[in-house]
């Protein structure tokens, strides 16, 4: 018998403890599964902060704009490599977190 805070723990109250600790760690795994849910407001907003990007770098550079549009192009290409990266590594930690929802039911 295991012996907690000054008193003997009988085998249904440590199964009660394990199931309390089982739960808890479920609801923590379920909590994190929905925080990592695409929200549209995420994309908007990864779409507003490149639009501020791209004219943060037309203010700072204005020879930009003279030059080909195969630097606006790059720029553009590096931006979604960027937001592709970014999108891959949370849809990762989902699948992880869903994983481990499913290993411990």
């Amino acid at each position: 018998m295991l012996i907690a805070e000054g008193k003997r723990m009988n085998t249904d109250d440590i199964d009660k403890h394990i199931a309390l600790m089982q739960s808890s760690k479920i609801q923590r795994l379920e909590h994190e599964f929905e925080k990592l849910r695409p929200s549209g407001t995420a994309q908007f907003f990864r779409a507003i902060f490149g639009i501020f990007i791209l004219l943060g770098i037309i203010t700072l550079f204005p020879q930009i704009l003279a030059q080909p549009i195969s630097y606006l192009l790059l720029f553009l290409i590096f931006l979604v490599a960027f937001g592709t990266y970014y999108e891959s590594h949370r849809v990762n930690k989902r699948l992880d977190t869903l994983y481990h929802l499913l290993k411990n039911p």
